[in-house]
């Protein structure tokens, strides 16, 4: 089944009004029905008699049109975009809920949201399943990974002193243990039953943070980032959708169509798209001053994608206005 959410960066709410409304929406109920429907309501007698074939085509209404409603309920439930919030498993996010008064499920119902997309940036699954609440969950992300990946000795040393930090950032200090650390970290996501996962596709060194002088181009990312994903991509079950989410940093900032194309041909898992973050893709123009200017900027990127805008299947609600 097609998987697309929304999902809420701090709280946000849906509602969705089902049932009764099938009903309004039928004009065709023929005049000789509503007839015998209207001598009914005016009837005052308890029991009264209705002539056999009039019965059986008010009964065959009811049967269209309750078969009619299971077919347009199916059919939205199948459609219907899932409403989330983000969820970081912490103590301080976790007694900000629980003053409230509420558990995390009634806190997510009482927003009208379907759910959560919950973190997890460990190798291990939490002692807590969230199974019932996850619709999807965000992986792990090293912003500087790249001369990890590429063993890039003389890049590692200008950032990390001591092999006791490189081990702190990266969990190991080879390359073979921090693809494994990225398969563990996928097996741990994969406890909490995830309809889809969330990758983050770019690079930046601790001093490019700052500087915004960076080393690499998109496409030189988003082509590791490919070859780092089909080297563990046999962890992720078919029916897993992964949506690969966009930043401002060199990689996947949908500002390039071609990059954007060139990335998914890389791709090997089959069910795939993107998440696109509103906030980050903001962030690629630091002009924008008003949210209609991010809204406009937002709406012509992804036009530019073509046919690639339908890899799009799932949003992160951000606003980033850095002209303001």
């Amino acid at each position: 089944m097609a998987v697309s959410c929304f999902v809420f960066g701090i709280q946000g709410a849906s509602h969705l009004k089902e049932g009764g409304l099938f009903w309004l929406q039928q004009p065709n109920m023929g005049m000789k029905l509503k007839k015998i429907i209207k001598e009914i309501e005016n009837n005052d007698e308890s029991t009264i008699t209705v002539d056999k074939a009039n019965y059986i085509a008010l009964l065959r209404e009811v049967n269209r049109l309750r078969f009619k409603c299971s077919q347009r309920g199916a059919l939205s439930r199948s459609k219907k975009m899932k409403h989330l919030c983000n969820y970081c498993f912490m103590p301080g996010q976790e007694k900000a809920i629980l003053k409230t008064g509420k558990t995390l499920e009634q806190f997510v119902a009482g927003l009208g949201l379907d759910g959560i997309e919950l973190l997890v940036y460990r190798n291990v699954p939490y002692f807590e399943s969230f199974e019932h609440l996850a619709v999807g969950v965000h992986l792990n992300y090293w912003p500087m990974w790249l001369a990890m990946y590429r063993n890039d000795k003389e890049v590692l040393s200008r950032f990390f002193t001591s092999k006791d930090a490189l081990k702190d950032y990266y969990g190991t200090t080879y390359c073979m243990g921090w693809l494994r650390n990225i398969r563990d970290n996928i097996k741990a996501a994969l406890v909490e039953n995830p309809e889809y996962l969330v990758w983050h596709v770019a690079e930046c060194t601790f001093e490019e943070v700052f500087t915004f002088k960076f080393e690499h181009s998109d496409m030189d990312v988003v082509t590791a980032a490919a070859a780092v994903f089909n080297r563990v991509a046999d962890e992720v079950p078919e029916d897993v959708l992964v949506l690969f989410e966009n930043l401002w940093w060199p990689g996947l900032r949908l500002t390039e169509p071609a990059v954007v194309r060139a990335f998914f041909e890389k791709i090997k898992h089959k069910n795939v798209g993107i998440m696109l973050d509103t906030g980050h893709l903001m962030n690629t123009n630091p002009e924008l001053q008003t949210e209609e200017d991010g809204i406009e900027y937002i709406l012509k990127t992804v036009k530019a994608l073509g046919e690639d805008r339908k890899l799009i299947r799932g949003l992160h609600l951000n606003c980033s206005l850095s002209g303001d």
